[in-house]
């Protein structure tokens, strides 16, 4: 792990340019900056874009798993990377700091802006981290522009992916996309929230009553629908759960223009 980075991960305290300590905050945690890390060393990719910088932890990661690649050039696009209070340049500096100055492209716009203006301009990359705004419009429209600049065997990561927003496009990219699992994350259990630990209980402990319950008249269907994907194994039979998952893209898009599988 690069040095910079390792200091702000123990730490939890992240330096500003002018020589401040302040709590870190919005970063990847340890083991997911070593998942991001080994996956782009391992993959040998050099041309890399990643939407949201923060204060630089994932970006920290993805440039330290490209230092021996040949020609590696990282674009970060954050459109309030410069913004007081909240990232005040934290992020670059801690890139600077690390030795990467000058490997990275800095696009100072919001993704939707910045992805489209790449894409006209006819850029290509191998390598793409998405973690911006975090809903599920912004999220895949973030996926839609980057698919458009991806090579084909590229890959695509999201962060949080665990999220009920992301975890949706997650599931879109994974049933409806030339797209394969590359890397995924374990789920992190300790992240579940109180309604999933009372079904995972009710669905121990009582099973044979929802089972029965499912039998009556009308209800199986209710209870089905009512029952994420997740719960229902749909996630975990696709590899998915986690709260990083990379997915290779294995075509380019040659869908119909009706296509559709629900997700």
């Amino acid at each position: 792990m690069n040095p910079v980075l390792d200091e702000m991960l123990r730490s939890k305290l992240a330096q500003t340019p002018d020589g401040r300590a302040v709590p870190l905050q919005s970063n990847v945690q340890a083991d997911e900056a070593a998942f991001l890390e080994r996956v782009v060393r391992e993959s040998g990719v050099a041309r890399t874009v990643e939407i949201g910088l923060a204060m630089g932890c994932s970006a920290l990661a993805i440039a330290e798993g490209a230092r021996s690649t040949p020609h590696a050039h990282h674009v970060i696009v954050d459109p309030r990377q410069h913004a007081r209070p909240l990232w005040d340049g934290i992020g670059l500096h801690q890139l600077a700091r690390a030795g990467f100055a000058d490997r990275v492209e800095f696009v100072a716009e919001p993704s939707y802006r910045a992805l489209a203006a790449l894409e006209a301009a006819g850029r290509r990359f191998d390598f793409a981290f998405i973690d911006g705004f975090h809903t599920f419009d912004y999220t895949l429209v973030d996926f839609f522009l980057v698919d458009r600049m991806l090579e084909v065997g590229g890959l695509v990561a999201f962060d949080d992916a665990d999220w009920s927003s992301v975890s949706r496009v997650v599931r879109y990219v994974a049933t409806n996309r030339a797209y394969t699992v590359h890397a995924a994350m374990p789920p992190r259990r300790e992240a579940w929230s109180p309604v999933r630990h009372v079904y995972e209980g009710v669905r121990t402990v009582g099973g044979a009553v929802l089972g029965a319950a499912a039998r009556l008249p009308g209800v199986g269907r209710v209870l089905t629908e009512a029952v994420t994907p997740a719960w229902r194994g749909t996630d975990a039979r696709l590899g998915l759960g986690g709260p990083c998952v990379v997915f290779r893209k294995t075509s380019e898009d040659a869908r119909r223009y009706d296509h559709h599988v629900d997700f």
